[in-house]
């Protein structure tokens, strides 16, 4: 048993270090790193030269029309020389130009280069617009050194144009790299000319390239303009005595923020500060505030938004809690060119915008398969009681403290608080310490006020008599109250505490490099993709030879199949091949 419970101390005191491993963990890492990006330290800060991170964003397309997806590719650099990678989180958005921010997703960041997808709203006005993309770690530097990619979306049911795109841009805003072809790599098609739904044969030879991680699309002639793909920023990085405000998030989404002394809006060092995940109970964590009264917690995996509780306690002190935003708030001014359609593009954004439409009506007549809900377990954080005490299988007492006096044996009342009682099996380190009270899975320091309820707005009673360590506290183990409602039973919150939604890790869902299009011609689902084909990620080395192939489609006109790539020194390069469908 002695074993058993060593095992459950340092499993939960994992998360208690979350926040001082990362700061060891850059610090031993200074080795690593070019002189002139020394790690500097302070107390239990780290500087924002620590190191750098950045993010270079590609899409299938540059025109797009509302209703549809934008298929990209996130490239992450650091340069840290590892081969560790801190950041496991990746912020995207659909941003218009001045910053604001119209669809938010954080997406994990497994590997260094991340491929998704962003659904467009269909309520957005034509427009220019950009996708952003960012970790936590790089909201310590200036927001012109995110990953920034232009888009230009059309709606065809709206005649205005979005106000952000009116070419008021800032003079110091980045702007767009000049882009150059790439030498030595071969494109070869079987022929030049296709009809609809047949299958396209490319051969990839590499007879001098300097890159060996290239992004292939294949799209109707002029949806994509690589001239405008790039963005060159003009970065003013901080200097070397900057302290970050912001960690890498190592083990996935994380939570921070500030506790301050309600009074004085001071910063409160050693607050205990307790956080739970209100929608099912396996998650519950504390924490204790730094000497600038900052907290973090590392969220569990489970995506789309939760309700959470938190709660802050000192000495009785009134605090207030300051959760730091989600995403980046700071303003940022890009090039907001002017929206238009030359004659060439009119044409095109209109093919684009029916082809979205059809495709959307057949899919929405022939989609009868839904995704069904990820199962979450209903264990608790601390996993199976050892005991389940149900209020209505005992005989009926007013009280919680009646019930748990006749009924829960294991547990006594001392000064306040909740303690083993002699005749408990208990008997190690821990028997002297209280238990942790929980009620809905939400920590309660009040015990009169929980053991004031009445037993029949109770559920059960789960007990836990082992010694627990949640954060710098240590417990003889948990007494957990659940109300029949899931409302607390009625009391009032602890005082500093609130309620407050979070979104979590969204799911990755990678499309398809092609799509399995059928080759008969009379299958009546209408084939009218706006891109062929598309490929995130594909790795060729000098002298190499790579193939591919995907269908037609049912619309005819010029194809490109663009090849688009970083060199070596940072340029962007691509290359292009052009075919026809008759």
């Amino acid at each position: 048993m002695k074993r058993a419970l060593q095992n459950i101390t340092m499993k939960r005191m994992k998360i208690k270090r979350l926040h001082r491993l990362m700061f060891y963990t850059l610090l031993c890492l200074a080795k690593t790193l070019p002189a002139q990006e020394k790690v500097h330290t302070r107390s239990d800060e780290i500087y924002t030269c620590a190191f750098r991170e950045e993010i270079t964003l590609y899409t299938d397309r540059s025109l797009y029309a509302v209703g549809e997806e934008i298929l990209f590719k996130a490239a992450y650099q650091t340069t840290i020389t590892s081969s560790k990678r801190f950041s496991t989180v990746l912020y995207m958005e659909l941003i218009k130009p001045d910053g604001t921010a119209l669809v938010q997703q954080k997406i994990p960041l497994e590997n260094n280069d991340v491929s998704g997808h962003i659904s467009i709203p269909e309520n957005l006005l034509s427009g220019i617009y950009y996708l952003k993309a960012y970790t936590k770690w790089m909201r310590n530097n200036p927001v012109e050194s995110y990953g920034y990619q232009l888009v230009k979306i059309v709606n065809p049911n709206k005649s205005e144009v979005s106000k952000s795109a009116n070419g008021n841009g800032n003079s110091s805003a980045p702007d767009f790299k000049g882009v150059e072809e790439i030498q030595g790599i071969e494109v070869m098609l079987n022929k030049i000319n296709y009809g609809p739904r047949e299958r396209v044969n490319v051969v990839l030879h590499a007879n001098a390239a300097n890159s060996n991680n290239f992004f292939i699309s294949v799209v109707k002639k002029g949806a994509k303009d690589v001239t405008k793909t790039w963005i060159e920023s003009n970065v003013k990085w901080p200097t070397k005595d900057t302290p970050a405000k912001f960690y890498p998030e190592i083990n996935g989404v994380t939570l921070s923020g500030k506790v301050l002394d309600a009074s004085h809006n001071k910063a409160v060092e050693k607050a205990e500060v307790s956080m739970a995940l209100l929608s099912h109970t396996s998650y519950l964590l504390k924490s204790t505030t730094n000497s600038n009264g900052e907290f973090i917690f590392s969220l569990p995996e489970n995506g789309q938004v939760h309700d959470f509780f938190i709660n802050a306690e000192k000495e009785k002190q009134e605090l207030a809690i300051e959760i730091d935003k989600e995403f980046c708030n700071k303003p940022v001014h890009l090039k907001a060119l002017p929206f238009s359609l030359a004659e060439g593009e009119k044409a095109l954004a209109k093919e684009v915008c029916v082809n979205t439409q059809i495709t959307r009506a057949f899919r929405q007549m022939n989609n009868s398969a839904f995704a069904e809900p990820k199962e979450q377990s209903d264990l608790s954080f601390y996993g199976k009681p050892q005991k389940t005490f149900f209020t209505d299988t005992y005989i009926n007492v007013p009280t919680i403290l009646d019930f748990i006096v006749e009924i829960v044996k294991e547990v006594k009342f001392s000064k306040n608080k909740l303690v083993p009682s002699y005749n408990s099996s208990l008997n190690n380190t821990f028997n002297s310490l209280p238990y942790l009270l929980l009620l809905d899975n939400v920590p309660i320091s009040n015990l009169s006020e929980v053991l004031s309820i009445v037993t029949e707005k109770v559920d059960r009673i789960e007990l836990n008599n082992f010694g627990y360590v949640l954060g710098n506290h240590s417990y003889c183990g948990i007494v957990s109250v659940f109300s029949k409602n899931n409302d607390m039973a009625g009391i009032e919150l602890p005082p500093n505490s609130m309620f407050f939604k979070y979104s979590l890790l969204d799911e990755l869902v990678e499309k398809p490099a092609a799509e399995d299009f059928c080759e008969r011609k009379d299958i009546h689902f209408p084939d009218r993709r706006n891109c062929l084909y598309w490929n995130p990620n594909l790795k060729m080395s000098s002298g190499e030879e790579q193939q591919f192939s995907f269908f037609t489609s049912d619309v005819s006109g010029a194809y490109q199949i663009i090849i688009q790539a970083i060199s070596e020194d940072g340029t962007p390069v691509y290359s292009e091949r052009t075919f026809n469908v008759e």
